[in-house]
């Protein structure tokens, strides 16, 4: 308990325990909220410097763990055009469609690596899954690369409970699609150039990346805990009674 001038500091239960639950919650999201701008700029840092960079043949590759993000690389194969994946939930100007993630078996070698060929519609019904058209010939492809692919893309789980191709996933993690196609697979993913040819709408995320919108979420986190703050004490201060008696 507090006096101050004419009013008294008493704080009671329920306002208490409000504040005291939701007041570690708001600025935790506010530090949460600055910690992505942060790194949105890291990623946007990297996106912009890896594409002033000439690309790089995957056949002059020796280590795959030498590739770093966003990294642009070219690379000659053919497309597994029996093997081909829909991810699911990928919404493009409104509409809902799939992400067409197709392995890429590269020339002069015995693994694939995963492409992602970018957007297409639902089909009428979630049964009606849409045509893929891809190329039966050797390709050049042209990309970037995604490490760690299952942190940007929501890859990473366990199959849908379709059998047939083209597989729709909710999740694609390359170690297990290894499994399924039966030959190994580059634990990495290539979003496909808009210029590279047998792809579809490439709107990659990243260039609509904006930190400030983080930043922005931030400030109004950490608004809302002063205001809250504010609230609590305007509630708990409280004008003292003087208690005095008028006798006529």
């Amino acid at each position: 308990m507090f006096q101050y001038g004419q009013r008294i500091f008493k704080p009671t239960l329920i306002p208490t325990l409000v504040t005291l639950i939701l007041l570690p919650c708001m600025i935790w999201l506010g530090f949460w909220q600055l910690d992505r701008a942060e790194e949105k700029r890291g990623l946007l840092k990297d996106f912009e410097m890896n594409q002033k960079q000439p690309a790089v043949n995957m056949a002059s590759i020796t280590n795959p763990e030498q590739l770093v993000q966003y990294q642009k690389i070219e690379m000659q194969g053919m497309f597994d055009v029996q093997h081909q994946f829909l991810l699911d939930n990928k919404v493009y100007q409104g509409k809902a469609g799939y992400h067409v993630i197709t392995p890429f078996k590269l020339s002069g070698s015995n693994k694939a690596i995963l492409i992602n060929r970018g957007w297409l519609p639902q089909g009428l019904s979630r049964q009606d899954l849409p045509m893929i058209p891809t190329p039966k010939h050797a390709v050049t492809l042209s990309g970037q690369i995604k490490l760690n692919p299952g942190e940007g893309f929501n890859l990473g789980g366990d199959m849908n409970e379709n059998s047939g191709w083209p597989r729709v996933v909710q999740n694609v993690e390359p170690d297990l699609l290894a499994d399924y196609l039966g030959y190994p697979v580059l634990s990495l993913l290539v979003l496909q150039d808009a210029a590279s040819e047998a792809g579809f709408v490439r709107d990659w995320y990243i260039k609509k990346i904006v930190p400030e919108k983080s930043t922005s979420y931030a400030v109004q986190w950490f608004a809302l805990s002063i205001a809250l703050v504010i609230i609590y004490l305007g509630v708990n201060f409280r004008k003292i009674s003087t208690g005095k008696n008028h006798v006529a």
